[in-house]
């Protein structure tokens, strides 16, 4: 366990540096140009982590596995399929983290609610590839994930025109309420169960 915490950490670390990357750039360059930047600079560093992880042995994490956390933080986490595919879903995922540090650093609540999207999203492109074999279910899980990309565009939207509050409650309100009531409804089928008391 205290083996594995130091490439667990590491792991977070790179996995959310764009996001502070995103939000101090903004701060001196503007928020177009940091995005620019983070994402320039992801997208150079997925050659490098193409050749790693090109020569990895399968089966089991050596150090090119290691080495590439930093250059594709979020490919581990999305699971298997083709090295390009996952390495461009790593990216996508890189870029929409600065865009969030970027226009978020203003509106800590519209922040939130993009963190929470990007969260459900990167679950749900990781039951894609892992859990999915059917097509019925790689189409019901992609629409999930278009109503998550418009719940997240809305809030942008709404921030862009001078609303980040409003932003916030778009992008994760309609999340937070579907979140709630199975909450609700496991809650009590949970409680509704009978007790044995012996």
């Amino acid at each position: 366990m205290i083996r594995v915490l130091p490439h667990v950490l590491l792991g977070l670390v790179c996995r959310y540096a764009p996001l502070a990357a995103g939000a101090w750039l903004a701060g001196s360059h503007g928020v177009l140009p940091a995005i620019a930047m983070v994402a320039a600079f992801y997208a150079l560093a997925s050659a490098p982590a193409a050749w790693l992880l090109h020569g990895a042995p399968l089966g089991r994490v050596s150090w090119r596995n290691r080495a590439a956390v930093p250059l594709a933080p979020w490919l581990h986490v999305l699971g298997g399929g083709s090295l390009p595919g996952l390495l461009s879903a790593s990216w996508c995922c890189v870029t929409l983290l600065a865009a969030a540090g970027a226009l978020g650093r203003d509106c800590p609540w519209l922040l939130a609610a993009w963190l929470l999207d990007g969260w459900a999203g990167a679950y749900l492109m990781r039951v894609r590839v892992r859990s999915c074999h059917h097509r019925a279910q790689r189409r019901a899980v992609d629409a999930v994930l278009g109503g998550l990309v418009t719940l997240a565009m809305a809030g942008l939207v709404a921030a862009l025109l001078g609303a980040p509050r409003v932003g916030a409650v778009l992008a994760a309100g309609p999340l937070l309420l579907v979140g709630g009531l199975y909450g609700l409804w496991l809650g009590s089928v949970l409680l509704a169960r009978p007790r044995r008391w012996n």
